[in-house]
Parts: structure tokens; C-alpha cells; sequence
């Protein structure tokens, strides 16, 4: 593993520490929501809350937002490998034409 893949890795690391102590919170849908629409024009369901530091949630939040967390996770954990992939791919070109 060379230098510039570990820094793919502590980036992405610290991208991933700050993602879940900001995590997304959930919070009910208010009425001008546009999640989960009922027949009589109101709204129900679980509408979102925004980001904040996990030790002091909004007011308003009912809790953390689980799959917009795993998501956001999943498609870091994607773009890190991919880049730890290339950086590898590159620094091997690089040392083949020395």
C-alpha cells in the first residue's frame, strides 16, 4: 500500500466519523410535507429533520434516519474503494514507464 492510498483511506475514515456523529434525523411530516399525502390533503408519515450533532438532535426529530445514513455510508464506501483503486492503478503505470 503506498502513501497516497493510506491518505484515500484516512479521508474516507474521517468522512465516515464525521457522518455518524452528524447523522440525519427523521421527523414527522408536517403539513406542507410532501411525503405520504392522504386522501383528505394532509400528510402523514416521516419527513426529515436535517443534520445535527448526534449528542444534541432537533427538537422536532423523532430519530436518526437509519437508511439515509446507510445510504450516504454505502456510497462513500463506494467512491473510496473506487479511489483506492485508481491510486493504485496510477501509481503502477507511474513506476512501469521509470
Amino acid at each position: 500500500m503506498n502513501k497516497a492510498q493510506k491518505v484515500v483511506i484516512v479521508v474516507v475514515l474521517v468522512a465516515v466519523a464525521i457522518m455518524c456523529i452528524v447523522p440525519p434525523w427523521q421527523s414527522r411530516a408536517s403539513s406542507w410535507s410532501r411525503l405520504n399525502r392522504s386522501p383528505g390533503g394532509g400528510s402523514q408519515g416521516i419527513g426529515t429533520a436535517g443534520y445535527a450533532f448526534i449528542f444534541m438532535p432537533p427538537d422536532y426529530a423523532r430519530g436518526i434516519d437509519v437508511a439515509r445514513l446507510a445510504f450516504q455510508l454505502i456510497a462513500l464506501l463506494a467512491l473510496g474503494g473506487t479511489a483506492f483503486a485508481i491510486v493504485h492503478v496510477l501509481r503502477s503505470r507511474a513506476r512501469g514507464r521509470q
